[in-house]
């Protein structure tokens, strides 16, 4: 009879550690997959954050070549507008400074 209890004493402890062990497992693959869709995401914001910054850059490349003195006279002589000439300039006294 004392066997017997031991023997079913010992399954009842291999079980348990299997299913231990099992569970380990199993929490083991579940953590991994859990990192590795979060490394994905990670790589597709950091190639966004990229992008935006390439992009960025490139905007103030083309803002800084715009703000360029020699740049806007050209674009204004090409939309045809010049200093104004002496005579078309009319100064107005200001009615609110008064006399």
């Amino acid at each position: 009879m004392k066997v017997k209890k031991r023997l079913i004493r010992i399954t009842v402890l291999l079980i348990a550690m299997v299913l231990v062990a099992g569970a380990g497992g199993w929490t083991v693959a579940t953590f991994k997959s859990h990192i590795a869709l979060t490394a994905k995401e990670k790589k597709k914001v950091e190639e966004a954050i990229d992008d935006l910054s390439r992009r960025l850059h490139s905007q103030e490349a083309e803002m800084a070549k715009l703000q360029n003195p020699e740049v806007l006279r050209a674009q204004a002589a090409a939309l045809g507008l010049f200093p104004p000439r002496e005579g078309q300039i009319i100064l107005l006294d200001d009615p609110l400074q008064g006399d």
